[in-house]
């Protein structure tokens, strides 16, 4: 897979927010949970690119081209949420919580 965008964490006042470029996010209580939001809506956007069900206006400007190539690749993953948590996190998830 091509470069994955720049992973970062807040902490808010409802809980964890981590974001993965400046087009991806996820919320939650707990780190894990903001992941897994993260990995659905990740999958979401994969899914839209790959079915053509995204556009982009022009009034935003042009979509880094990195970014987009990116999620065609997780694309081929969206069957797989583990293999999309790997790319990401570089790491399967524990048992436990």
């Amino acid at each position: 897979m091509d470069q994955i965008p720049l992973l970062r964490t807040h902490v808010t006042a409802s809980g964890i927010r981590l974001e993965l470029g400046q087009w991806s996010y996820g919320n939650g209580r707990t780190l894990q949970e903001a992941a897994d939001d993260l990995i659905a809506r990740l999958a979401d956007m994969a899914r839209a690119i790959r079915a053509g069900r995204i556009r982009f206006v022009s009034e935003l400007g042009v979509p880094d081209p990195a970014y987009v190539r990116f999620l065609w690749q997780l694309g081929e993953l969206v069957d797989r949420p583990d293999r999309i948590r790997e790319e990401i996190f570089g790491s399967r998830p524990t048992s436990g919580g």
